[in-house]
């Protein structure tokens, strides 16, 4: 793996933990009860940054998250996620922020072969004209051997070819299983950062504990 895959596996990682930190926040403020005047109570479903990521491997296991990006970097025995085998399938699903009415084109930069489609019609490489607003997105994706990389990368006539970054990327229909899937991992996450199976013992395959200071001398 170059130094510029392991950069971007570096950033995606990074800006995974925050999205799933910010998605705890959320779960969890939204969980709350409230009680009093209903009326003072926002109901309205807003806008959340990511894509709702769908993996499958081949023994049919299945997680639903959130990411800030579709983009990722894995060697042959590796996965895109803890909990999914090597050999997966992915789907992405979201809207995409556009600003200024142009043609643009939308490529998967190492994975020539990911289907990308644009309020549902395939557009990978293909120009097509987008109108100020928000538009549907759906990315997919099978594995094959070997090492993997994808890069989600977009042009217009007034920018040359760029990554889509994660600001112009969210979602706004809420999905369970994703918000169940996010506080899983947000507290695998502080386990790992904190390194407590370092002193107490985990079942999980998962988890690799760090060597614990030793205390016995306290």
């Amino acid at each position: 793996m170059n130094s510029t895959m392991v950069r971007e596996e570096r950033n995606a990682r990074s800006q995974q933990t925050i999205l799933l930190a910010w998605r705890f926040l959320a779960v969890l403020f939204l969980s709350v009860s409230f009680t009093g005047n209903s009326e003072a109570v926002d109901t309205k479903i807003k806008p959340m940054p990511g894509l709702v990521a769908i993996y499958t491997d081949a023994e049919k296991h299945q997680v639903q998250t959130y990411v800030t990006t579709p983009n990722f970097v894995v060697k042959p025995n590796e996965s895109i996620h803890p909990q999914i085998g090597a050999a997966f399938k992915a789907e992405w699903i979201g809207n995409i922020k556009i600003v200024q009415r142009s043609k643009y084109t939308f490529t998967a930069d190492g994975c020539p072969e990911a289907k990308i489609e644009i309020d549902g019609k395939e557009v990978a490489g293909q120009p097509v004209q987008l109108d100020l607003g928000d538009h549907a997105i759906r990315i997919s994706y099978d594995r094959k051997p070997g090492d993997a990389r994808m890069q989600l990368m977009w042009a217009a006539s007034f920018f040359m070819p760029e990554p889509v970054p994660s600001s112009a990327m969210f979602h706004t229909t809420p999905d369970v299983q994703a918000d169940q899937r996010t506080i899983i991992d947000a507290g695998q996450i502080l386990v790992e950062e904190l390194n407590c199976v370092g002193c107490h013992q985990s079942g999980s395959k998962v988890l690799t504990p760090r060597l614990a200071p030793d205390l016995s001398f306290v």
